[in-house]
């Protein structure tokens, strides 16, 4: 995959039953759960280019579902709303 941006991504991995996430061949998120279903999210540091991206599931029985998703954290910082009265 071809990040064009250096930077902080998010990554939020869905999953039921267990799951692995594999950035660049380093085992970042693993969650090898049973009857589960849940998201797992990660923020990394990625510069600009291509990196390897690699999800591994694992299905026990009954319903399955899978996803991946990633997105870039503002360079900035990530801040709650200024609240004034």
């Amino acid at each position: 995959m071809n990040f064009t941006l250096g930077g902080i991504y998010r990554f939020d991995m869905f999953h039921d039953d267990g799951a692995r996430l594999y950035i660049d061949d380093v085992l970042e998120i693993e969650n090898w759960c049973d009857n589960c279903r849940l998201t797992d999210s990660l923020n990394i540091a990625l510069t600009a280019g291509t990196h390897t991206i690699k999800m591994e599931m694992w299905e026990n029985g009954g319903w399955a579902g899978a996803q991946l998703s990633w997105q870039p954290l503002s360079s900035a910082g990530n801040y709650l709303p200024l609240i004034q009265k």
